[in-house]
């Protein structure tokens, strides 16, 4: 959060503390992540926006969040739609909503 800034030699400083980091552990998490995966290999099956590459990595991760973040960043999805799900603090959130954007039958690359 940022807490103010302040003016020093002609630059501004901003003062901040740190958010604690996003946890969103458990049986849920787990299932959330396995539906991710499935959803992201089918969505490069019927579109090439994301390399076959990038989807195999994708399918490796385990982290909620980090995996919300990187299909967001891969997907052919709107910009808005990108700064929203990026914007979502709970990766749970981040990661259904990113899940359902590339479910969508018309989530196919321009």
């Amino acid at each position: 959060a940022i807490l103010g800034f302040a003016r020093e030699d002609g630059f501004r400083r901003a003062e901040a503390t740190l958010e604690p980091a996003d946890r969103f552990e458990g049986p849920h998490a787990d299932e959330l992540v396995r539906s991710a995966v499935a959803a992201v290999a089918a969505y490069a099956a019927r579109n090439d926006a994301i390399a076959p590459g990038v989807a195999a990595r994708l399918a490796e991760m385990r982290s909620p969040g980090v995996l919300a973040d990187l299909i967001a960043a891969h997907a052919d999805l709107p910009i808005a739609e990108k700064q929203r799900i990026l914007e979502t603090r709970d990766a749970g959130r981040r990661l259904e909503a990113v899940v359902r954007l590339i479910s969508e039958p018309d989530a196919q690359a321009a």
